[in-house]
């Protein structure tokens, strides 16, 4: 009786301590690697964000940007910068100028894009224009001129010349250049008190 308790011990000894055979344990490390990747890949696959040098700045000025959003910014000249302006009204504006901080101002509006590749997301702002009053000749009472033009990135302007306005919609965008039209006929000469950059900029960003 003791040696039959004592062989049952032995042999359930035996079977705890012997490994079972796996008939291919390359393929369970793969599969268990290609498991984890499609499971948790979220938290461990960390995606590569290639940003242009648009995006990147503007990215500096609104840290909410959001792929197909449309967005409204300012830019601001620098004092130094000339813009048209006659020798009587000179003195004007460069107080004014000084007042502000600033030489010119101008609405840039652009559309976020995202490409998300494989392994990685390209970043872009796409079909970014600039909307601005300026004077047409250089004399008194000068005509106004209020264009949209396509906006050029321009390594010497940092993300301290430009301002957030706020996120809008094409169809917004595409207002302006009946916006524009209306204000020339309503605003036909330059005033530096009145009828200047700034003047027309906070009277577009009122539409958008």
């Amino acid at each position: 009786m003791q040696f039959s308790y004592l062989l049952s011990a032995f042999l359930a000894t035996l079977a705890v301590a012997t490994p079972v055979a796996h008939p291919d344990p390359d393929v369970a490390i793969v599969t268990a690697r290609g498991d984890l990747y499609e499971g948790a890949g979220a938290l461990l696959e960390t995606r590569a964000n290639i940003d242009t040098k648009p995006y990147e700045l503007f990215s500096k000025v609104h840290s909410g940007l959001k792929d197909k959003e449309w967005y409204v910014f300012t830019q601001k000249f620098p004092l130094g910068e000339n813009f048209p302006h006659n020798e009587n009204e000179q003195n004007d504006v460069q107080k004014l100028q000084a007042k502000l901080g600033y030489s010119h101002i101008e609405l840039v509006t652009g559309q976020v894009k995202e490409d998300k590749q494989k392994k990685d997301t390209k970043r872009d702002i796409i079909n970014l224009t600039y909307h601005h009053l300026y004077k047409q000749q250089k004399v008194d009472n000068a005509p106004i001129g209020v264009e949209s033009k396509t906006w050029k990135y321009d390594a010497k302007y940092d993300a301290k010349n430009f301002a957030f306005v706020k996120q809008t919609t094409k169809a917004k965008i595409d207002g302006l250049k009946d916006f524009n039209d209306k204000y020339k006929k309503d605003h036909k000469t330059y005033n530096v008190d009145n009828n200047n950059c700034l003047s027309y900029v906070n009277a577009a960003k009122s539409t958008l």
